[in-house]
């Protein structure tokens, strides 16, 4: 482990594991994380990675490379309708950048300043992430979504993707048997809608 005061960066130099957790009990409808639609960060984030972790403490960032694995366990089902126990989300990339945030909310919160608390506190949140160099994002199992670059929003629960080199974005759900293709594509989750364009302008739905 290695940590430079001067760029504010802690480094740990090989594969390794880490877990977010918040699991504080969501407040009544009207506060701040009320219940309904999507807008809810809580729950437990693991991630696995088999190069590098940086983590930058000026903007409470972590990147990590290499073989990376995130899944996360939200506190309520992330699609409207769907169960709790078994809502999680999976994300398989070769570059991740993770933006992290601990609840403004908190009394007597230790802040992300210490540069180990990054992998020592809970009550920590994944934000959004960003991955290139190739990714596959999938809910519950079932929905999937391949692309070049995607990035996730963790409180919406959206996801967007683009292409690169001439390749396609590709979103399946076999629930549906459907496959969508275009040069980028929007997921949203909770409402369980998709929405892209090709190099024409349209999107192209078909079973597959």
């Amino acid at each position: 482990l290695l940590y430079s005061d001067s760029d504010h960066q802690l480094t740990i130099p090989g594969p390794g594991q880490m877990l977010l957790i918040d699991n504080r009990p969501e407040k009544a409808a009207g506060g701040n994380g009320a219940a309904g639609g999507g807008n809810n960060a809580r729950g437990e984030t693991a991630f696995e990675w088999a190069g590098k972790l940086v983590y930058n403490q000026r903007d409470n960032t972590v990147e990590l490379s290499k073989s990376v694995h995130m899944v996360h366990q939200p506190q309520k089902a992330i699609r409207a309708g769907g169960n709790p126990a078994t809502s999680h989300v999976d994300l398989s990339t070769e570059h991740l950048l993770a933006k992290l945030s601990q609840p403004k909310d908190l009394e007597n919160a230790t802040a992300l300043a210490n540069p180990v608390g990054v992998g020592a506190g809970g009550n920590q949140q994944l934000e959004n992430v960003r991955a290139d160099g190739g990714a596959t994002l999938t809910l519950d199992n079932k929905q999937e979504l391949r692309a070049d670059v995607l990035t996730y929003d963790n409180s919406t629960h959206i996801a967007t993707a683009t292409s690169a080199n001439g390749n396609k974005v590709t979103y399946t759900d076999p629930d549906k048997q459907q496959l969508m293709q275009g040069t980028a594509l929007k997921w949203d989750m909770h409402e369980n809608a998709v929405s892209g364009t090709d190099l024409g302008g349209n999107i192209r739905l078909s079973p597959y």
